[in-house]
């Protein structure tokens, strides 16, 4: 018995990894981001560590600006991307997806400035382009004012160039403990429905491949295990 099972674990591991080439940015607390060891950390760190070693991928990391995580995908550059991201029908045309692999039943994203005393309706908002949150604010007349990036948002907001912002409270968690105390100045909510990992238009095996994986950790309570770290407080929105 203890000779086959040797055997067994001999020839899994003589076989090659397939490499499966990931796009993402690391500026989305907790999702993706830069720890202080400048090592990549988050939620979707965890769990690509997961799917890669149960899907016996060679998994490697191309980081790009957010406009380019889907672009990305579509053109060939990469075979999957993450980073807390989810659908569109602009970006549907693009990918395919796998399964939610973090369930948010409703989207709430906050408006928030240095001041208590900013009226958002008037204000110029920026938001990180190419996202959910800024077809949000067009949706709902907002006059936004697109970034790069969250970090970039941030800068401008400190440097004056917008009155308020609009992001995830998880992120504007994040600012606050880094330094910069932000004032909560409401939010908006709309239906979201999670997270997914996008993956280049008919690849409908590797689609399957991960649908299967992201079960298997749905199954044995491991993604129950990284929502209760990254998300202690609940669920969160995606980009």
């Amino acid at each position: 018995m203890i000779r086959a099972l040797i055997l067994g674990l001999s020839l899994a591991g003589s076989v090659q990894a397939e490499t499966l080439r990931i796009g993402t940015e690391t500026d989305y607390w907790p999702y993706i981001f830069r720890a202080e060891t400048g090592q990549r950390s988050g939620f979707d760190v965890d769990l690509m560590a997961m799917l890669c070693q149960r899907g016996n991928f060679d998994c490697v990391w191309d980081e790009v600006s957010f406009d380019h995580i889907i672009t990305g995908v579509a053109e060939g550059r990469f075979d999957v991307s993450i980073g807390g991201i989810g659908t569109t029908p602009q970006r549907d045309l693009l990918v395919d997806w796998t399964r939610p692999y973090h369930v948010i039943e409703t989207g709430m994203s906050h408006f928030a400035a240095l001041s208590g005393d900013v009226d958002v309706t008037k204000a110029r908002i920026g938001v990180q382009g190419e996202t959910i949150m800024e077809d949000v604010l067009a949706d709902n007349g907002y006059a936004a004012i697109t970034f790069p990036s969250n970090s970039a948002v941030i800068e401008a907001l400190l440097a004056g160039d917008v009155d308020a912002i609009f992001t995830s409270s998880s992120y504007l968690t994040q600012v606050d403990q880094g330094g910069t105390p932000l004032i909560d100045l409401g939010y908006l909510s709309y239906p979201d429905g999670g997270p997914q990992i996008a993956v280049s238009k008919g690849n409908a095996d590797l689609q399957h491949r991960l649908n299967r994986l992201i079960e298997g950790l749905e199954a044995d309570g491991s993604l129950t295990m990284l929502n209760a770290i990254w998300f202690p407080q609940g669920n969160e929105t995606e980009l």
